[in-house]
């Protein structure tokens, strides 16, 4: 199986994960998460930053939209069956 130094190359990289969780954790707490599920920019958001990681923001305006519609609520059933089930 793959370590994390033969995909990103010799490094430490918890420490930018961690932070990196952080930084997202403080931006998402600014948006609205109700019974039925994440906010419209909440979502929005989550497509922005997919987008950044896509790289060529130009060529991919197609993925805030993919996000927003598909994969955004996808996510949520599934990490919120994931969350619930933690609980029970």
């Amino acid at each position: 199986a793959p370590t994390d130094a033969d995909i990103f190359g010799p490094g430490e990289y918890i420490g930018d994960f961690v932070g990196l969780i952080n930084t997202r954790g403080a931006e998402y707490a600014d948006f609205k998460l109700t019974e039925d599920g994440p906010s419209y920019p909440f979502m929005r958001h989550l497509g922005y930053e997919v987008q950044q990681i896509m790289g060529r923001e130009g060529e991919n305006r197609w993925v805030i939209d993919q996000v927003m519609d598909k994969d955004g609520p996808e996510i949520y059933r599934n990490l919120s069956r994931a969350v619930d089930s933690l609980f029970e």
